[in-house]
């Protein structure tokens, strides 16, 4: 290498490649942030709808244990990767943020070696919020047919609607 392309490297803003940027969304005034590289689309109801998509709940797959939680304004993350896959419903997001990889904080060895969800690897903070970091990879969404399972409305009807049978 030239002294001067060794002098260009030197001069390379490594700030470019110390953020990550989190899709961020709140379920039950919990803050959660998903990596934009994971994501490869995300839906809103009437496209979905047009694909026949059915996609799990976010805070059911995450095991919010006896909470209800009213989806707003729900779309449909695609899953970079796992396409085939149904997808996972979020709340709309309110945010896509900018995170410096070294303001990101593990998670306590106490939650990591409990029965919590893996899903969940980090925590960072913007303002005052706690944001939730999400590795949409670990999220196991189950395709059997469930209650987990929502099959989002559709306004066609079906053949016994239609024949009054």
């Amino acid at each position: 290498m030239t002294r001067q392309a060794e002098k260009k490297q030197d001069n390379i803003d490594m700030s470019d490649f110390e953020e990550i940027k989190f899709l961020v969304f709140r379920i039950k005034e919990i803050c959660f942030g998903i990596d934009m590289e994971q994501i490869s689309e995300i839906m809103d109801a009437g496209q979905a709808e047009k694909r026949r998509r059915r996609a799990p709940r976010f805070h059911e797959q995450l095991n919010f244990k006896g909470e209800t939680v009213v989806y707003q304004a729900p779309k449909i993350l695609i899953i970079r990767g796992k396409e085939h896959n149904p997808g996972i419903i979020i709340e709309t997001p309110i945010d896509i943020t900018a995170i410096t990889v070294e303001s990101i904080q593990p998670l306590p060895p106490l939650i990591v070696g409990s029965n919590g969800p893996r899903a969940i690897w980090g925590v960072a903070f913007r303002n005052s919020e706690i944001i939730m970091l999400v590795d949409a990879n670990e999220i196991q969404v189950d395709l059997s047919p469930s209650p987990n399972l929502r099959t989002l409305p559709t306004k066609q009807k079906s053949v016994k609607q239609l024949t009054g049978g």
